[in-house]
């Protein structure tokens, strides 16, 4: 169902932290120094996601929190995932999550 939306002129398919998240999660056991790297940073996400919901904030404020302190945080996961892009073998768990 998700496929056909996302077909529609202007319409975004969009990814899951909790997805992505699982993945590393399973990656623990044969790659624990770089899986626990990035689950330490999508932990950070949901941090500045509680922050927002504690101070009850309007969606403008959070769009800008999120762009003060998501975006850097975004930007670091990236850059681990471009290097363990290259070292990382495609069918591990790691390779996978990444």
């Amino acid at each position: 169902g998700y496929n056909a939306v996302c077909e529609r002129e202007g319409v975004v398919k969009l990814a899951c932290w909790a997805h992505a998240r699982r993945g590393f999660f399973e990656a623990l056991t044969s790659a624990t120094a770089e899986a626990s790297l990035v689950l330490a940073k999508i932990q950070r996400l949901y941090k500045v996601e509680t922050e927002a919901r504690e101070l009850a904030l309007a969606a403008e404020r959070v769009r800008t929190l999120r762009q003060e302190k998501s975006a850097l945080i975004l930007a670091s996961i990236r850059e681990d995932l471009d290097r363990l892009a290259k070292s990382a073998l495609p069918k591990s768990p790691l390779g996978k999550a990444v």
